[in-house]
C-alpha cells in the first residue's frame, strides 16, 4: 500500500465529529449507535513490505463515520499485534459487537494472486516474514458474529489494503459456501479499498466514503445500507459487496450542524459556509425552532422591493383587511425570492446574518413586519403534508392520528392556536403544489381560524381541472377572503443586482454595461428577475464573458429571450457531459416535492432519456450539483433528500424536448430498477417509487400502465390509495371503449382487490389480484413472483372496476355527502355506527362515530359548517327516537342530541349552509331543527299525510313524498310551513334533487316501495308552482331500488339508478336512456346511493357511491361508458365443490349452484364437461394459509391434485395453486 494521495481529505463535509458520542441505544428502526472495531496493522516485519500510519487512518475513518453514529471500541493489546492477537480482535468484535449492528475496519497491507489472496500480519518475535490472515478467517468470524445478532442488524465490514478487492471476492465465495449469500436476513456489507492484484493507496477509502457521505443531506435522516453500498459501488479504487441488507435496518444520521433548508443547491452550501464561520448563529437557534423546513427560497444578492415590501406591511396592519394576502405575478417576476426577502426583515436577528453573507441588501429599517410562526414550502405538497406541518410547528399531537381529513386536523388546531395569539404564516409556490386546488382550499380555511394571517405567493393560473377558475378565486379573492398584490418588475432593482452580483467578476465597465442591458430588458418587459438572475449566474460560471476577447459572446447572451437563456445554461451545463442532460430531463418529470437520489431512484430516471439507455453513476450526480447548483433545488421528503428544477419554468422547457416515449420508458426503467433491487438485495421499493409510480404510468398514458402491468413485483409495491387514485382518475380520462385495452387486468384487478390485499400477507397480494383481475376483466393474468398460492383459471362474475372501502362490521343502512362537489362521504351501519370516508386520501374511514347500545340507524345526513361555523357536521337518526348531531371537523365530538316523539325515517339538509335540518317520520311527522341554537329542539308542524323521505331544495324549502302527494315546505320560520302540494299516481319512496336546473329545480321520484319500474319528474320554480313534468321514464323490466342525481359533462343533470336485479345504471335525460350500466360484485338488498367528487385533478367528476343493507361493504364506481361488462356466469353464487374423476381418468370438479343446478368442469382450465361415468373422489385437504376473505366468504373447498384447491366463493368458482413450500397434507 502506498501513502496517502492527494487530496484524500478533500470533500469532507463534516468536522469536529467527537470520536465517541454518547450511547443513546438503537431504536426499533433505526441504527442509532454503531460500534466499531478497528484493526491497523502499522508495522511489519517483511524488508519489503513498509510501515503504514493505519492506526492514524483508522481514527480518521472512525471519526468520518460518527455522522453514521460509529463510536471506537478501543483494541486493548497485551501483546504484539500477530495471528493470536489479531483472533483474539476479531472473537471480541463477534461477541462484544452484541446483538446490534458493528463494524469492522482493517487498514494494513496484503497482496492477491491468481485464486489467492491474504491481509498481511506481522510473524511472532525474531522471525524476518510476515504472515497472512485469509479470507476464510474472516468468513468463519463474520458466520460467528451473525450468531449474536437480533433480527434485521447487520454487520459493516470494511478493508483497506492491496488486494483487498481480492480478498473481498474470497469472503464473499466463503459465506457462499456456508450459504449465507442465499439467507435473506445474513446481513452484511463488505467493503474493499485496494485493487484485485494490484496495489492500494491510504487514504482512498475516507476519501470516497467522504464524498459518497457528502452527497447525503440534513434531510436525510438515516442511511440505508443499501443505498451506501449502491452510492459506493463503481468508486474508483473500491469494490462493494452486499449480502442480504436490504431490508437490514438504517444507520441514523448525526449531522453537526443541521441545516433541513429548501434552497438550491448552490444557496445550502453558502448557508452551510455560513454556519460553520459563525458556529452558534441566530439562523440555527431559528431553524432549531421548527418554524420552516428552511428560510423561503433566499436569492443571493436581493436587491430592491422597497414600495413591495410596505405594501406588505400595510396589509398586516391592517386588520380589517383580508386575512389572505396573495403576493402573485408573472413568472419569473421573483415572488419566491421576495417572500425569502420578506422572511428576512420580519426576522431581523438571521436577516442582518444572511445580508452579512450576501443574500440582500441593508434591511429596511421601520416596516415593523411581525415574525412569522411558521413558513410553508407548497411544492409537491399535498392537503395532508401541509396540516402535518402545520400540526408539527404548532403542538396539536393528537390531531396527527392516522386517517383523520385535513378539516378535521386544521380544526384540532384552534385551540393551540388561540394560545398563541396572532399568528403569522408564509406559504410560497401552491401553483407548484401536488393539489393546488385542494391546498388553496385548505389554506383558506387555515386563515378563517381566529388571529390567522396569511401570505401566499402563487402564479396567477388557471386550474385546468376547473375551467375559468383561477387560483386566486380558490384563494377567495372574489369573495373578499384575500387580497392580491401583484409583483411587477423593477428596473432598477435588477440593476443594482447585476452590479452588486458581479462587482468581483470583472471589468467594472463591462460589469455596468451588463446591468444597464438588463436594467432595460426589464423595463421593456422582454425580462423579468429570473432571466437576470439566468445571465447573472451564466456570467459567475464563466466571468471571461466580461472580457474584451468574448465582447460578442456576451452581447449574445444578452440578447437572448428566457427559452434562449436557459438553453445557453444547458449548452454550458451539458458541454462535454451529456449525463447532465438526461439528470436534468429526470427532474423535469418528477411528481411529488422531488426525485430521490436515494435507491439509484434518479439516476434511472436519467437513464430512460439517454438513447443508449446509458444510467448515470452517482460521481455523474455530484458533477451536475456542482455544475448546476443554482438550477437544482434541494428538498426532503419521506425522511430523504429530493432534487426538483428551482424554477417551474425550466421544467416546462425541458419537457416540452421529450416525447410520450420517454414517459414510457421511465416507467420501463423505473420497474426494472425495483426487480433489480429486490433480486439482487431483497430490497424493498423506495418510498418515492411506492407513492409515485402509479402516477409515472398515468402520465405515460395506456402504454405506461402496461408497463407498469409488466412488473407484477413492481406494480405489488405501490401504495393503494396512490394507486387507486390514479387508475381511477386515468379511467375518466380515457376516450370511450377503451378501458379494456388502456389499462391492463392486472392494474384494475390491483384496484378491485385493494381492500382485500390491505387485510393480507404480501405474498397473497398476487392470487388477490388475480382474483380481481377476473372479477372486472374476465382475463387471468400471472401472478408473478413472490406468491404464496395462485390462480390457476376462475369462473366469476364479472363487473365494473370500482373502488372498495371497508369498515363496518354490520350492514350498511345508509349513506350520505355533504354537497355534489364533496370528495368526502359518510356511510352509517344498521348497528347505528357511522364512518367518514375520503377515498383518495385513504381506504380507511378518517373519523369513526360510534354509536348508542341497542339503536341501530334509521336516517342519516351531512351538513356543511353552519352560519356559526361549526361542523361540518353528521346527523344520525336512531331506532330509539333520539337524533344524535356530531362535529367531524376534529374528534369526532358530540354537539347536540335531542328526542322526537316517533322514529325519523328521513332528514334533509337545507342548502346554503343554515344549520337548519328537517326531519320526517310516520304519523305525518315533519319538523324542522336549527342547530345553531345553544340546545337544539326539532318543532314540527301539524301532522299532516304519512311522509316517506324528504328532499333539501335551497335555502328555503324542502319537499316531502308521501303516499298520494308531493308536498312543498318552508323550513325558514320556527315550524315548518306547508306551501303546495301536488298529487301522484303512487307513493314516492324514493325522491331526489337533480343538480344543474338553474332557476328551476327539477325532482325525480319512483314508488321503489311498489315495484315501480318508471321515474316521475317535477318541476318546482321560484314562485313555488310544483308541477308534474313530461312523461315518466321507463327503466328496464327489473324493480327499481333508489335513486340519486348526479352531475355530467357540462354540469347537465343525469340520473344514477339502482335496480333490483343488481344493476347501477346512468341515465342522460335528454334522451332518456342509459349510458353506462354497471353489474353490482356483491349483494343488492335496498340499495343505498350517494356522490363523491372525483380524485384531484378530477374533482369535478362526480362518482357513485353504492351501498348494500346486506353487505358491510362500499363501492366507489367510474360511471364513463367505457366498455360493457357483461355477465358470463349470470347472478348465480358458488355453493358447493366436489372433486371427480371421468370413467378416462381426467380430474374434474362439480360445482353446485345457489340456483340449484350443477355444472362439472376440467380442473386443470376450467373447460365445462359432461358428467357421464364422473364418479366422486375426494382427496385429503391440503393445509394451505389462504386469507379470511377471498372476495367473500369461501363457502365450500376440495382440495385437487398437485396442490391446488378448488374453492366456492359467493361469485364463483376459482382453482388455486399454492407453492410446494406453502402446502401440508
Amino acid at each position: 500500500m502506498t501513502g496517502p494521495q492527494s487530496g484524500a481529505d478533500d470533500g469532507d463535509p463534516y468536522t469536529g465529529v467527537a470520536d465517541t458520542m454518547l450511547s443513546s441505544g438503537y431504536g426499533e428502526d433505526h441504527v442509532a449507535e454503531m460500534p466499531i472495531f478497528a484493526v491497523p496493522v502499522d508495522t511489519f516485519n517483511g524488508a519489503a513490505v513498509k510501515d503504514v500510519a493505519a492506526t492514524e487512518e483508522a481514527a480518521r475513518i472512525t471519526k468520518l463515520l460518527g455522522q453514521l453514529g460509529a463510536v471506537a471500541r478501543p483494541w486493548e493489546r497485551a501483546v504484539p499485534t500477530d495471528l493470536t492477537a489479531i483472533d483474539d480482535r476479531l472473537a471480541d468484535w463477534a461477541a462484544g459487537g452484541g446483538a446490534r449492528t458493528s463494524a469492522l475496519l482493517w487498514i494494513g497491507h496484503g497482496r492477491s494472486l491468481g485464486d489467492r489472496a491474504e491481509l498481511l500480519v506481522p510473524a511472532r518475535a525474531n522471525n524476518e516474514r510476515d504472515a497472512g490472515f485469509v479470507p476464510q478467517s474472516l468468513a468463519r468470524h463474520l458466520d460467528d458474529e451473525y450468531g449474536f445478532r437480533e433480527e434485521r442488524h447487520w454487520a459493516l465490514v470494511m478493508v483497506e489494503a492491496c488486494g483487498a478487492a481480492g480478498f473481498m471476492d474470497q469472503v464473499e465465495g466463503e459465506l457462499r459456501w456456508l450459504r449465507h449469500t442465499t439467507s435473506g436476513d445474513f446481513g452484511a456489507l463488505l467493503i474493499g479499498s485496494g485493487e484485485n492484484h494490484g496495489p492500494g493507496h491510504l487514504g482512498t477509502l475516507y476519501a470516497e466514503l467522504a464524498r459518497v457521505l457528502a452527497g447525503y443531506t440534513d434531510h436525510d435522516a438515516e442511511v440505508r445500507p443499501a443505498d451506501l453500498a449502491s452510492r459506493l459501488d463503481g468508486r474508483q479504487g473500491l469494490v462493494v459487496k452486499q449480502i442480504g441488507v436490504g431490508r437490514s435496518l438504517p444507520l441514523r444520521r448525526r449531522p453537526v450542524r443541521p441545516l433541513p433548508v429548501t434552497a438550491t443547491v448552490e444557496d445550502y452550501q453558502r448557508l452551510h459556509r455560513l454556519l460553520d464561520a459563525s458556529g452558534d448563529s441566530a439562523l440555527t437557534h431559528f431553524l432549531r425552532k421548527g418554524v420552516c423546513s428552511g428560510p423561503a427560497e433566499l436569492s443571493w444578492g436581493f436587491t430592491g422591493r422597497t414600495a413591495d415590501r410596505e405594501t406588505v406591511a400595510a396589509w398586516l396592519a391592517d386588520t380589517a383587511a383580508p386575512d389572505i394576502l396573495a403576493v402573485t405575478g408573472d413568472p419569473g417576476v421573483g415572488k419566491s425570492a421576495f417572500l425569502g426577502n420578506l422572511l428576512m426583515h420580519a426576522h431581523p436577528e438571521i436577516g442582518s446574518e444572511l445580508e452579512t453573507a450576501g443574500f440582500g441588501e441593508r434591511l429596511q429599517q421601520g416596516l415593523g413586519l411581525p415574525p412569522f410562526d411558521v413558513v410553508l414550502h407548497l411544492a409537491g405538497a399535498d392537503p395532508h403534508e401541509v396540516i402535518a406541518r402545520l400540526i408539527t410547528v404548532f403542538g396539536a399531537p393528537d390531531a396527527l392520528a392516522p386517517g383523520r381529513s385535513p378539516e378535521s386536523r386544521l380544526s384540532a388546531l384552534e385551540p393551540a392556536l388561540s394560545e398563541r395569539g396572532p399568528v403569522h404564516v408564509l406559504a410560497d409556490a401552491l401553483d407548484e403544489a401536488d393539489e393546488p386546488l385542494l391546498v388553496a382550499d385548505l389554506l383558506r380555511e387555515l386563515a378563517q381560524l381566529p388571529g390567522v394571517r396569511l401570505i401566499v405567493g402563487t402564479r396567477p393560473d388557471a386550474v385546468p381541472s376547473a375551467p375559468g377558475r383561477t387560483l386566486l378565486d380558490a384563494l377567495g379573492e372574489g369573495t373578499g377572503q384575500a387580497r392580491a398584490h401583484r409583483l411587477t418588475g423593477d428596473p432598477a432593482a435588477a440593476r443594482s443586482y447585476v452590479a452588486a452580483s458581479l462587482r468581483e467578476f470583472g471589468d467594472p465597465e463591462a460589469v455596468a454595461s451588463v446591468a444597464v442591458t438588463a436594467a432595460d430588458r426589464v423595463s421593456d418587459g422582454s425580462w423579468h428577475f429570473l432571466q437576470t438572475a439566468l445571465v447573472v449566474q451564466e456570467i459567475e460560471y464563466r466571468p471571461e464573458l466580461l472580457t474584451p476577447d468574448l465582447r460578442p459572446d456576451l452581447d449574445r447572451l444578452l440578447t437572448q429571450d428566457g427559452r434562449g437563456l436557459l438553453d445557453s445554461a444547458l449548452a454550458r451545463i451539458t458541454d462535454a457531459f451529456p449525463a447532465a442532460e438526461h439528470l436534468l430531463a429526470a427532474l423535469a418529470h418528477t411528481h411529488g416535492r422531488g426525485v430521490p437520489r436515494a435507491d439509484h431512484v434518479w439516476s434511472t430516471i436519467a437513464g430512460a432519456f439517454a438513447p443508449d439507455g446509458a444510467v448515470p453513476a452517482d460521481t455523474d450526480i455530484t458533477r451536475l450539483l456542482d455544475r448546476a447548483a443554482a438550477y437544482v433545488l434541494l428538498d426532503g421528503d419521506e425522511r430523504q433528500t429530493v432534487h426538483r428544477l428551482v424554477h417551474r419554468t425550466f421544467a416546462d422547457a425541458l419537457r416540452a424536448r421529450s416525447g410520450a416515449d420517454r414517459r414510457v420508458a421511465v416507467v420501463r426503467a423505473l420497474t426494472e430498477l425495483v426487480e433489480h433491487r429486490a433480486e439482487l438485495a431483497d430490497s424493498p421499493a423506495n418510498s418515492y417509487l411506492a407513492r409515485h409510480l402509479s402516477g409515472h404510468a398515468a402520465a405515460a398514458g395506456p402504454a405506461g400502465w402496461r408497463e407498469l402491468a409488466a412488473s407484477t413485483r413492481a406494480l405489488d409495491e405501490t401504495a393503494l390509495p396512490d394507486l387507486g387514485r390514479d387508475v381511477l382518475a386515468a379511467r375518466l380520462t380515457l376516450p370511450a371503449g377503451g378501458s379494456a385495452e388502456h389499462l391492463p387486468p392486472e392494474v384494475l384487478g390491483s384496484l378491485t382487490a385493494a381492500p382485500l390485499i390491505r387485510a393480507a400477507r404480501p405474498a397473497d397480494r398476487p392470487g388477490l389480484r388475480q382474483l380481481g383481475a377476473l372479477r372486472t376483466t374476465g382475463r387471468l393474468p400471472q401472478a408473478g413472483p413472490g406468491a404464496s398460492w395462485w390462480v390457476s383459471w376462475g369462473l366469476l362474475r364479472r363487473h365494473a372496476p370500482h373502488l372498495t372501502l371497508g369498515g363496518h362490521t354490520r350492514p350498511v343502512r345508509a349513506l350520505a355527502s355533504w354537497n355534489e362537489g364533496s370528495d368526502r362521504f359518510v356511510s352509517g351501519a344498521e348497528d347505528g355506527s357511522v364512518m367518514v370516508w375520503d377515498p383518495w386520501f385513504s381506504h380507511a374511514p378518517i373519523a369513526v362515530v360510534p354509536g348508542p347500545p341497542r339503536a341501530g340507524l334509521t336516517a342519516l345526513a351531512a351538513l356543511p359548517p353552519t352560519d356559526s361555523g361549526r361542523g361540518p357536521l353528521v346527523a344520525v337518526a336512531h331506532g330509539n327516537r333520539t337524533v344524535r348531531v356530531w362535529d367531524v371537523s376534529a374528534g369526532p365530538q358530540k354537539v347536540a342530541e335531542f328526542d322526537t316523539p316517533t322514529f325519523v325515517t328521513g332528514m334533509a339538509v337545507t342548502k346554503g349552509g343554515s344549520g337548519r335540518l328537517t326531519l320526517v317520520g310516520p304519523q305525518g311527522y315533519v319538523a324542522v331543527v336549527d342547530l345553531d341554537e345553544q340546545v337544539p329542539r326539532p318543532r314540527s308542524a301539524q301532522p299532516y299525510g304519512n311522509p316517506h323521505t324528504v328532499v333539501g331544495v335551497d335555502a328555503r324549502r324542502v319537499v316531502t313524498s308521501t303516499d298520494t302527494h308531493l308536498v312543498l315546505w318552508d323550513v325558514t320560520g320556527e315550524r315548518p310551513r306547508r306551501v303546495a302540494k301536488v298529487p301522484t299516481a303512487d307513493s314516492q319512496a324514493s325522491l331526489t334533487l337533480l343538480p344543474g336546473a338553474g332557476q328551476q329545480a327539477r325532482l325525480a321520484g319512483a314508488d321503489t316501495a311498489g315495484g315501480a319500474r318508471q321515474v316521475t319528474f317535477w318541476t318546482l320554480d321560484g314562485e313555488d308552482r310544483l308541477v308534474h313534468d313530461d312523461a315518466p321514464m321507463a327503466t328496464g323490466a327489473a324493480d327499481l331500488v333508489t335513486l340519486a342525481g348526479i352531475a355530467g359533462p357540462g354540469d347537465t343533470p343525469r340520473l344514477l339508478t339502482t335496480t333490483r336485479d343488481g344493476v347501477l345504471r346512468l341515465w342522460d335525460l335528454t334522451t332518456r336512456s342509459s349510458v353506462t350500466e354497471i353489474r353490482a360484485d356483491g349483494p343488492v338488498g335496498g340499495a343505498r346511493l350517494a356522490t363523491v367528487a372525483g380524485p384531484p385533478g378530477l374533482a369535478e367528476a362526480a362518482l357513485p357511491v353504492t351501498a348494500s343493507s346486506l353487505d358491510t361493504r362500499i363501492r366507489v364506481w367510474d360511471p364513463t361508458p367505457h366498455e360493457a361488462t357483461g355477465l358470463p356466469l349470470g347472478t348465480a353464487d358458488g355453493q358447493g365443490v366436489t372433486r371427480m374423476l371421468a370413467a378416462d381418468g381426467e380430474e374434474l370438479i362439480t360445482v353446485r349452484w345457489d340456483d340449484g343446478t350443477e355444472r362439472t368442469y376440467a380442473a386443470a382450465d376450467g373447460t365445462e364437461r359432461r358428467t357421464g361415468g364422473a364418479r366422486p373422489a375426494p382427496l385429503p385437504p391440503w393445509d394451505i394459509d389462504l386469507p379470511d376473505n377471498l372476495g367473500g366468504p369461501v363457502r365450500d373447498r376440495a382440495a385437487l391434485d398437485r396442490g391446488r384447491t378448488a374453492v366456492a366463493v359467493a361469485d364463483g368458482v376459482a382453482v388455486l395453486e399454492t407453492a410446494p413450500n406453502e402446502r401440508q397434507a
